[in-house]
């Protein structure tokens, strides 16, 4: 190891603790208020942070790790950071072009979803050619998030609350991501492998049916919130 790698690693955990600490206050608080605001923005700094540190530190591995067990397993963990990073980045963004009534085609958020859905379907081909089954087992969930975000920003809004189901799926997706990463470091405590089924599909199935329930709540709640008429856009904000 060099003493890049050691700070790369440490700025990780430090990032992921906090991004662990200051996701519940948004999840609880009212929204729109003060905390629910500024412990969001704290979260996405970290998550930020999570995502920039895993990039270098899988990079690290993939370049210098002659083990090939440790190389599959940064594959793997440099998947699940643009997972992290694609639903952070838009459930951030969206709140900067809530007002818009046309496609957006800003090549950043664009451009992080299209990512999304390349790294879900280059994990499906590298687990079927290397017999990795919790590769083959994730790869949907890019290829449908990533494809969810972009069917979003290229497809005009209906509803004046759009804006409001995509922040909270995609930051519960977010969140998804930082509790599974958290079981998984702490799995061998338990007992249980980091390469388990069970920490890496048990947890995120439970978490993702509480958020498709809650995300389908409100859009009975607001699906009489149609737009009526067009609006100046931000599409490109």
């Amino acid at each position: 190891m060099t003493p890049f790698f050691d700070i790369a690693r440490g700025i990780h955990i430090a990032a992921g603790m906090m991004a662990l600490a200051s996701m519940w206050i948004p999840i609880f608080a009212r929204k729109g208020r003060r905390a629910h605001r500024s412990a969001g923005r704290v979260y996405v700094g970290a998550m930020a942070a999570v995502a920039f540190s895993a990039l270098v530190v899988s990079g690290w591995r993939l370049v210098y790790d002659a083990d090939p067990a440790r190389r599959y397993f940064s594959y793997f963990l440099l998947y699940i950071a643009v997972l992290a990073a694609s639903a952070t980045s838009t459930g951030f963004r969206v709140l900067r072009a809530k007002d818009r009534t046309a496609p957006h085609r800003n090549a950043w958020d664009l451009g992080i979803s299209a990512l999304l859905v390349l790294a879900g379907a280059g994990s499906a081909v590298l687990g079927l050619n290397a017999g990795q089954v919790l590769f083959i087992a994730f790869a949907p969930i890019g290829l449908l998030v990533g494809g969810l975000q972009l069917f979003y920003w290229l497809k005009p809004p209906r509803n004046r609350m759009h804006w409001w189901i995509e922040h909270m799926a995609s930051m519960l997706t977010a969140c998804i991501a930082t509790l599974t990463a958290v079981a998984v470091v702490n799995a061998p405590r338990l007992g249980l492998a980091q390469a388990s089924l069970w920490v890496w599909i048990g947890l995120p199935a439970v978490l993702a049916m509480g958020t498709s329930m809650w995300t389908r709540y409100y859009r009975k709640k607001f699906a009489s919130l149609t737009l009526a008429a067009p609006q100046v856009s931000r599409a490109s904000v």
